[in-house]
């Protein structure tokens, strides 16, 4: 069972408009279509380039750059830019001799491939520009480069057919250069301004790397060289180099290189130069587009994937620093709780001791015994919390619902909580490490509530439904915005609330919002496969 981790909190969508806090409206506007002028600019410059390789009808090419621009520019800066997508799309229609009406259909369907496949993507699936996620480059493929270029082939080809510029006979070989014009569009344009624009460039890294750069664009120079000009075309020459590149410069230099070897390759291929020459033109470009989707797809799930160790790796190191240093802070607490409060409750009943040894013989200080007496009841009940809290006995001498009872209610009592308890009877489990993990999160819900909170109740509750057991913490407290790695001093016991339940198969959720409390729910099996279960 796979471990998911999930904060629900109000943040803005990919696709949502800027904030713009603070600044007037009348910039706002003006920033506005700026951007949208801009867009529509660059993607009619794009179109007039891509139209170099239109060889099945003057405006159907086989290699679409807007597609991935306008995709990437709606990621970006939010869908409320789809405007500039539609008067780039329509000013290049209606000056290639499309008719007016027909130039805004076809503008309408390339309008609304862009949207739809940023609306996807940043809606349903929570796609991160930065491309450092398998499952980002996965569905940017899906999404961007497969299902939305659909939208616009079938609404151009239709459009084309009912403006006469195109016969019903051609519709289907229209369709398919359309619809792959665009992937391959998506596939070579929108990684690399994604990546790029994703965050900042360390200055400091690149120079760290500027021999190793400059050796990877001398071979990639010389791979393209044989590839394209010498008589000696090896078309998987470039696949080592994109593997050098995604390895060591990850999903940005993958994407710079797939784009690289994308212009020189669409370049040399419409004047007939390369391997990509022995058919008609048509299908030599259908050639091309394959050739340069696998290039890209498969060096940008390198990428990912090497990108995702890296951030395990780096991740489980920080992780392991923390504990240690948790480790220490603990050890630190419970020898001060030992010196400042056992030790003084043990030295004043030694004294008193001392004093009733040196009066033998004398009727007993009635003060001095009841003294000591409390002195040591307050030891006694130190060093039970202390134990309680590193290992409680009640867990082994009866079950789980008994120790989240007196847990609860012991620490919502010390903290002045008022508490809520919701704990079924369970049924005695076969699996005393889910138990175990059960208990220690509860252990760190409660203390995240009564260190950061700030709240007045707090809501335990636990049952077990359809072969799991299901515990919940809630509290009505001040909340929080970050996500559990951003959530500053209660990072380490969300992450380590999570390695707990991911170690039994289980799962953690955690939903706050500023000034509603938190709550944190994990679901955990009863039983796992090989834990003696039967």
């Amino acid at each position: 069972m796979a471990t998911a981790t999930t904060v629900v909190a109000d943040r803005r969508l990919a696709a949502a408009p800027p904030a713009g806090e603070g600044v007037p409206e009348h910039l706002l506007q003006i920033r506005y279509l700026a951007a949208m002028a801009g867009l529509a600019g660059v993607y009619l410059g794009a179109a007039r380039l891509g139209l170099l390789a239109a060889v099945a009808q003057r405006v159907v090419s086989s290699v679409w750059p807007p597609a991935g621009i306008a995709l990437a520019a709606l990621l970006l800066g939010g869908v409320r830019l789809w405007p500039g997508v539609w008067i780039g799309a329509f000013l290049l229609n209606v000056t290639s001799g499309v008719p007016a009406a027909g130039a805004a259909v076809i503008a309408a369907g390339n309008t609304l491939e862009a949207a739809a496949g940023a609306w996807v993507l940043a809606r349903v699936c929570r796609f991160r520009p930065a491309l450092d996620r398998l499952r980002d480059v996965l569905a940017l493929a899906a999404f961007g480069a497969l299902l939305s270029p659909a939208i616009a082939a079938t609404i151009g080809t239709a459009s084309l057919s009912w403006s006469g510029q195109s016969t019903t006979a051609q519709h289907p070989q229209l369709w398919l250069v359309w619809w792959s014009g665009d992937a391959l569009g998506v596939l070579t344009l929108a990684p690399l301004i994604l990546t790029w624009a994703a965050g900042p460039v360390r200055l400091d890294a690149l120079r760290a790397r500027a021999v190793e750069t400059a050796l990877l664009v001398l071979v990639l120079g010389a791979a393209l060289r044989v590839l394209f000009v010498t008589p000696l075309p090896y078309v998987y020459l470039v696949f080592p180099v994109g593997a050098w590149a995604a390895l060591r410069f990850g999903p940005r230099g993958a994407a710079a290189t797939t784009f690289t070897v994308a212009l020189v390759a669409v370049w040399y291929t419409v004047h007939g130069s390369g391997p990509f020459t022995t058919s008609s033109p048509l299908d030599n470009l259908f050639l091309l587009q394959v050739f340069l989707s696998l290039l890209g797809v498969t060096k940008l799930c390198m990428a990912a994937m090497f990108a995702e160790r890296q951030g395990v790796q780096n991740a489980l190191r920080a992780l392991s620093r923390r504990l240690l240093h948790a480790q220490e802070l603990e050890r630190v607490r419970i020898a001060r709780e030992l010196h400042d409060q056992v030790g003084q409750a043990l030295g004043a009943a030694r004294l008193n001791l001392e004093r009733l040894d040196a009066g033998a013989g004398r009727p007993p200080d009635a003060a001095a015994v009841a003294e000591s007496a409390a002195a040591l009841d307050r030891a006694v009940d130190l060093i039970r919390t202390l134990s309680f809290e590193l290992r409680p006995a009640v867990l082994d001498e009866l079950d789980l619902a008994a120790a989240v009872r007196s847990y609860a209610t012991r620490q919502a009592r010390r903290a002045g909580l008022e508490l809520s308890l919701e704990v079924a009877a369970l049924a005695p489990s076969r699996d005393r490490d889910v138990e175990v993990v059960c208990f220690r999160i509860l252990q760190e819900a409660l203390a995240n509530v009564i260190v950061h909170s700030r709240a007045d109740h707090v809501l335990v509750s636990l049952r077990a439904e359809r072969g799991q057991l299901r515990l919940e913490v809630r509290d009505d407290g001040v909340g929080f915005e970050s996500a559990p790695h951003e959530a500053g001093a209660q990072r380490l016991g969300l992450l380590g609330m999570t390695e707990r339940a991911d170690a039994v198969g289980g799962a953690v959720k955690v939903r706050s919002r500023p000034g509603a409390g938190a709550s944190v729910v994990a679901v955990l099996p009863l039983a796992r496969r090989g834990s003696g279960a039967t």
